[in-house]
């Protein structure tokens, strides 16, 4: 059975529709007549409603093997009554279509692929030191490993920027993407950027509790320390499983407290080295990517959005056009042409 859209429009009054949605709530009500009924929610992708299926209990769904949120299918009409509109679910029962939550909510999709791209790169990096030290890849790669359940799953923050469910392994995989290319261009300590950049929001693992929904909120931790320090005690842990060189270990954790770069924007200290601030800079630039990709959602070419964007010092976002490129029909001028033996450039 294929996904139900839940947007009224697609409703015609007192006609039933059927498919799969999201069931996110449910709870049990009683008419005025005394008759048992439930009060659901139904969800898919930026569509919700409520929605109310009489003669049902919540013991009955979980007999049925429903168990909230899960996956079903429903036949739900729409009413309307004194210009209200009303959800009545005919009948519910369990989806076997194979469609997973992650179909019915805004999330990333190929949290692992992505894991595993974070994982390739920082073994890439690994710097080998003499005197018998473990490198910082190993460390990170250790690190990852233990936390990747929650990693995979967490958003990257409440509001902002990455703010849905796997939100945190997308920005962190872009970032060492970024750090790796631009040691290439920069002579930087490849091993340091690419562990700092792929460890810098480790601590949002304790600070933020994402639900299985993407529903995001600040845990007590969180909200006392911040997940600079819950990620400089993330690494102090598996550091004492390791022998890295002190030094080396000292300026991972530089990285990561200051990776917010000025005290009055949450560091905890400032860059005191370039792949310090180079990190900052990479993750203001993935961060407010993601608010520029995230408001074009939506918006026409040519247009200025609706609102103005708080995470881009409340800026008004313009999308401009995009120009598709066609071999046969571009015209590329000839800039040069004109000079014949006085060519500058030679």
């Amino acid at each position: 059975m294929s996904k139900l859209s839940l947007y009224e429009k697609g409703f015609e009054p007192d006609v039933a529709r059927m498919g799969s949605v999201l069931l996110t709530s449910v709870e049990d009500g009683v008419t005025k007549t005394g008759k048992p009924f439930i009060k659901t929610v139904l969800q898919n992708i930026g569509q919700k409603v409520k929605a109310n299926a009489f003669d049902m209990t919540v013991d009955k769904l979980k007999e049925m093997g429903i168990e909230c949120p899960s996956v079903v299918n429903v036949r739900i009409k729409m009413t309307t009554n004194n210009g209200n509109v009303y959800y009545n679910i005919e009948k519910i029962e369990p989806d076997k279509s194979g469609l997973q939550i992650s179909d019915f909510i805004n999330c990333v999709s190929e949290t692992d692929k992505l894991f595993d791209n974070i994982l390739n790169t920082v073994n890439r990096s690994e710097k080998v030191i003499g005197d018998g030290f473990d490198s910082l890849s190993r460390l990170t790669l250790s690190i990852l490993g233990e936390n990747k359940e929650k990693f995979i799953m967490s958003a990257a923050g409440v509001t902002m920027h990455h703010d849905l469910r796997g939100g945190l392994v997308l920005h962190t995989e872009k970032m060492v993407e970024a750090a790796d290319a631009l040691c290439n261009v920069y002579d930087l300590d490849r091993e340091l950027l690419v562990c700092g950049a792929a460890l810098h929001d480790i601590g949002k693992t304790e600070e933020l509790d994402t639900s299985v929904l993407g529903d995001c909120a600040y845990t007590v931790d969180g909200r006392l320390l911040g997940h600079a320090i819950l990620g400089i005690q993330i690494i102090n842990k598996a550091a004492a499983r390791f022998n890295c060189d002190p030094e080396r270990l000292e300026l991972l954790k530089h990285m990561i407290a200051s990776h917010h770069g000025k005290l009055e924007y949450g560091a905890a200290a400032m860059p005191a080295i370039p792949e310090a601030t180079f990190l900052h800079e990479i993750d203001m630039m993935d961060s407010r990517y993601y608010m520029y990709s995230n408001t074009y959602t939506g918006m026409r070419d040519s247009t200025l959005s609706a609102k103005k964007i708080f995470g881009l010092d409340n800026v008004t976002v313009y999308k401009m056009r995009q120009v598709k490129e066609d071999d046969e029909d571009l015209e590329i001028p000839d800039y040069f042409d004109g000079f014949g033996d006085d060519f500058p450039f030679e």
